[in-house]
């Protein structure tokens, strides 16, 4: 909570400061989400997640700038594993991801350095089995290389905390819902755009890798059995192609 108030606070504060100077500038783009998540030697999820990207940017000066962006994906994947009680399963699942954050800009053309906060929320339906609901706090920090009209991002994610809030009521109502802390981890990506000059909308499309590499959480107790949320690992290549204004 701390984390949002003050970032609304600095958002206000310099949004007032850009729209004084007639800086601001915001983005749409429909995505695409080649997902996979993986749990080694125990289960995978995989499949393609389409979705919106949008993005709010603001310049202060020729060497600050604010970004706030936030992505929504949805779908189906195909899981391959086992149920709570070891049979092997092969089904359809319903997921949806939100990531959004917020990050500030310091330019020395043509290098951009980034650095801020962010969450990425998942919502996993197992169908015949429970749901799952898993939530990273992380800080970005990146640099852009920008040579119009190509640019190339790379970003590292330090890893702030993790929580695994398993619905194990769901198959059982003996069992109890447990949340399952996961606060070791890292997490990257890199992303690689071309950006068409128009005036006064751009277009941009954009290719992006990202990797989460998160170690296995503490021990909770669902009244049956003793949890734990194994060590994973999340790969996502996204696609995008959208309007800049």
């Amino acid at each position: 909570m701390k984390h949002i108030i003050s970032l609304g606070l600095l958002f206000f504060t310099l949004t007032a400061q850009a729209q004084s100077q007639n800086q601001n500038w915001w983005s749409i783009d429909y995505i695409y989400n080649d997902f996979k998540y993986e749990e080694p030697g125990a289960m995978s999820e995989e499949g393609g997640l389409p979705g919106l990207r949008l993005e709010l940017g603001m310049a202060f000066s020729s060497w600050l700038g604010l970004s706030i962006k936030g992505d929504y994906v949805s779908g189906n994947l195909t899981y391959d594993g086992a149920t709570t009680g070891g049979t092997p399963v092969t089904t359809i699942t319903k997921d949806r991801i939100w990531s959004y954050g917020s990050r500030l800009h310091f330019i020395a053309d043509p290098l951009t350095f980034s650095v801020g906060w962010a969450k990425r929320y998942l919502y996993n339906n197992l169908v015949v089995s429970y749901r799952r609901e898993q939530t990273y706090n992380y800080t970005p920090i990146s640099v852009t290389y920008n040579s119009t009209p190509v640019y190339l991002t790379l970003e590292y994610r330090k890893f702030i905390s993790g929580v695994n809030l398993t619905h194990k009521s769901d198959v059982d109502p003996a069992r109890k819902d447990v949340t399952l802390n996961q606060d070791t981890g890292r997490g990257y990506s890199v992303e690689v755009g071309y950006n068409i000059p128009a005036s006064p909308i751009q277009t941009r499309l954009s290719l992006q890798y990202s990797r989460w590499d998160i170690e296995q959480s503490d021990v909770q107790n669902d009244n049956v059995d003793d949890l734990v949320e194994p060590k994973n690992k999340t790969q996502e290549l996204t696609f995008g192609i959208g309007l800049i204004f």
